[in-house]
C-alpha cells in the first residue's frame, strides 16, 4: 500500500529534475538527466523521434551510448534551436564556471539562461572532428544565486553531442 498518487498529463505536466531532486551546483549534471516536462516544457527538440539508442526513448531528444570515458550517454546531435533544462539547486551564491563535456565535427557554441536569463557570453567549443572523442569547453563568471534554478542550455551548431555539465 501507498499514498494517493496524482499525476498529470498532457498540457498539465509540470516541469520537474529527472531525479526528482535537483542536481545540486557546484557538481555534475548528466547531459541526459533533462527535466521531465516534455516537448516545449524541459526541452526543445526538432525531429520529434529520439534515433538514439540510450535512456528515454519514448521522448525527442536524442540520447545515446556515449564513447567518452567513464561510459554511460550522451545527449547527440543537438543542433540550432533545440534546447534542454535543467531544474538545479545552487548551494551558495556566486560566480561559477561551466565545464561542458563536448564533441562535435564542426565548432560551435553553447548559450545557458538561468531563470530565463541568458548569460551574455556563449560557451564556445572547438571541433574534436569525431563525434566519438570528447574535451571540455569552459564558460567562466556565471552568476548564481543561492536555490532553487533553472538552467537551459541552448545549442547553436548542429551536431553537437554533451555527456556532462559541471
Amino acid at each position: 500500500f501507498s499514498d494517493t498518487l496524482l499525476l498529470h498529463i498532457g498540457p498539465e505536466c509540470v516541469q520537474a529534475p529527472y531525479l526528482i531532486v535537483p542536481p545540486t551546483i557546484p557538481g555534475r549534471i548528466q547531459a541526459e538527466y533533462y527535466d521531465l516536462g516534455g516537448p516545449g516544457v524541459a526541452y526543445q527538440e526538432l525531429s520529434p523521434q529520439n534515433t538514439g539508442n540510450g535512456i528515454r526513448a519514448s521522448e525527442g531528444v536524442d540520447i545515446g551510448t556515449t564513447a567518452d570515458i567513464g561510459g554511460g550517454y550522451q545527449v547527440e546531435n543537438m543542433t540550432f534551436r533545440e534546447w534542454t533544462e535543467y531544474t538545479v539547486r545552487v548551494a551558495q551564491s556566486g560566480r561559477y564556471r561551466m565545464v561542458a563535456r563536448v564533441a562535435a565535427t564542426r565548432d560551435g557554441q553553447l548559450r545557458l539562461s538561468v531563470d530565463g536569463a541568458e548569460v551574455s557570453t556563449p560557451l564556445i567549443y572547438r571541433s574534436t572532428n569525431s563525434t566519438t572523442f570528447f574535451r571540455n569547453a569552459t564558460l567562466d563568471d556565471i552568476h548564481l544565486e543561492a536555490g532553487v534554478s533553472t538552467l537551459r542550455i541552448m545549442y547553436d551548431a548542429f551536431g553537437a553531442y554533451i555527456n556532462w555539465f559541471e
